[in-house]
């Protein structure tokens, strides 16, 4: 038993008919989202994920938003997802999503670095206080002050 209503179970379905359920799943499941770009509304359809081992599972595998497939399946089934798991455990798919949950996280926070960090340096990189200070970067700093950035 792992939670799950049988409501929300789909078993002994054909490989068209997994497919398809998939396509209802990413139609039906429709947020409205602010567009920031353009400060509006758009319309953003929800995230099917599909986990599946077998042959049969492969088209419903490829055509989700993410597909899961058990590390003991057929090697159709590995080619056609985006995530393997190893072992053959329901508990391995909520610590992959927990996972790409914080590297995703993580890769944000990276990005908010990496940006406010070059808007900080920019000005003493084009020398901008100079004309007050007479303090310029020489260059081996300069390239020492972005690698270390880096890390």
């Amino acid at each position: 038993e792992v939670g799950i209503d049988e409501c929300n179970v789909c078993a002994g379905v054909l490989p068209e008919g997994k497919a398809d359920l998939v396509s209802r799943l990413q139609k039906k499941r429709r947020t409205k989202k602010k567009n920031i770009a353009h400060f509006e509304n758009s319309e953003q359809r929800g995230r099917v994920a599909f986990v599946g081992d077998g042959i049969n599972d492969a088209i419903a595998l490829a055509r989700s938003d993410v597909g899961i497939a058990i590390g003991a399946g057929t090697e159709v089934a590995v080619e056609a997802a985006d995530i393997v798991l190893v072992r053959s455990s329901l508990h391995d798919v909520v610590v992959a999503l927990h996972l790409s949950r914080r590297v995703f996280n993580r890769i944000r926070i990276n990005f908010v670095w990496a940006t406010s960090y070059n808007l900080m340096a920019l000005p003493f990189a084009a020398g901008v206080f100079y004309a007050w200070t007479d303090w310029k970067i020489p260059p081996a700093m300069a390239g020492l002050m972005m690698a270390s950035s880096s890390v």
